[in-house]
């Protein structure tokens, strides 16, 4: 009878331990959204350097260890990515912005992202960080690019002059 009561006193701990880090995970969650809503608004307004800011602080949540090892996230965490090489891009870090394309690039590797994003997604973001390679003059990386994007979709990519207005509207149209 004792040892019942202490097996049953163990999962009732065990459920109760889960419960409390579903709850601390989904008030992460929300933490985060609240954060990229302010980034887009800080965005719409003009005012980059903080929004930049307030994707940096949504991403460290979605890098938080209870939230790390879901990768339903990695969709999120793919956006939020390119979000921020797209503010990179304009406030003219073309350096930073091709890291933050380069693990964006990294998360699209893993084999569970394509339930979570599409083709286009995916080439899109080769095309832009390709474009930034051909600025930089790194025209041979960016060839490179351009045939995985080729090889993604069947159309032939290449350099297109007027990146910013299109990072502009992926960027605004974020939610």
């Amino acid at each position: 009878m004792p040892g019942e009561v202490i097996t049953l006193l163990f999962f009732m701990l065990l459920i109760f331990e889960k419960i409390y880090i579903i709850k601390l995970a989904k008030t992460a969650m929300q933490r985060a959204k609240k954060l990229e809503k302010m980034a887009v608004k800080l965005y719409n307004r003009g005012e980059l350097h903080f929004a930049l800011e307030q994707y940096d602080k949504a991403f460290d949540v979605y890098r938080q260890s209870l939230l790390l090892k879901s990768p339903i996230l990695d969709g999120e965490r793919v956006n939020l990515l390119e979000h921020m090489a797209i503010l990179l891009y304009e406030m003219e870090s073309f350096d930073k912005a091709l890291i933050r394309y380069n693990q964006t690039l990294d998360l699209y590797k893993k084999p569970h992202i394509l339930n979570y994003t599409t083709v286009d997604d995916r080439a899109r973001v080769l095309q832009n960080s390709a474009d930034l390679l051909y600025e930089l003059g790194r025209r041979g990386e960016a060839q490179k690019r351009y045939n995985l994007i080729y090889e993604l979709t069947g159309h032939r990519a290449r350099y297109q002059y007027e990146i910013l207005p299109r990072l502009y509207v992926r960027c605004k149209n974020a939610t």
